[in-house]
């Protein structure tokens, strides 16, 4: 056996040496397949403003080149008047509002103070949350939805309430914008457990942070 020969690597030594041209290629295929991130909103009661706990895709922070094509995708959202927005956020996530981190009052305050709810395509928030926004101000929902998310496209409610309920015990409703020829559709479809396949990745991901939610209690 030739014990001349180069062991085969994962590794890709020589990347830095490449072209920029070429480099930045690849950072833009990159962004081709981005991996959807779930982006729940948190006040921060001390500093003020918003914040997320999701992490940073590490296309933002690998380097110089990759993180200013990243931020031809992720922008920072939600800001305020008074706090610039500190949330990179991109068309592929989905915004989680949970009644673990607003109160109504709270929640009020922060669909009236923020900023950047025409970039989300995908909603996520619980009943309670969506109950309020359905019922506020006696306007109907299809039109306040739209008003407040114009590019909204999906919506996922988690109809229960994780400290009274196990999380098992689910109910998912799918609420689809489709506007044809600018007229807007209100389509609501009630989704069985056994019809959560639609949207396995996201509902994994909210049982995940509500089941450690039900633990603390």
């Amino acid at each position: 056996m030739d014990q001349s020969a180069v062991a085969p690597t994962l590794e890709f030594t020589l990347f830095p040496q490449l072209l920029s041209e070429i480099r930045v290629k690849i950072w833009k295929h990159s962004l081709n397949n981005i991996t959807p991130r779930l982006i729940e909103i948190h006040p921060d009661v001390k500093e003020g403003g918003y914040y997320s706990p999701a992490r940073i895709p590490a296309i933002l922070h690998t380097c110089y080149e990759s993180r200013q094509e990243a931020l031809k995708v992720y922008k920072l959202s939600f800001g305020t008047e008074k706090i610039p927005p500190r949330i990179f956020f991109c068309a592929a996530d989905t915004l989680f509002l949970s009644h673990f981190c607003f109160t109504v009052r709270r929640f009020h305050s922060f669909m009236k103070e923020t900023t950047g709810f025409d970039a989300v395509q995908s909603l996520a928030a619980c009943m309670i949350i969506s109950a309020y926004l359905m019922t506020r101000s006696g306007e109907d929902a299809e039109s306040l939805w739209l008003k407040l998310f114009s590019d909204l496209r999906e919506m996922i409610c988690t109809d229960h309430i994780p400290r009274y309920a196990s999380c098992r015990d689910r109910t998912v409703r799918i609420l689809n914008f489709v506007p044809p020829e600018g007229d807007a559709v209100f389509a609501a479809l009630f989704l069985s457990k056994t019809g959560m396949i639609l949207n396995q990745g996201l509902i994994e991901a909210v049982t995940d942070r509500e089941t450690r939610s039900t633990s603390s209690y």
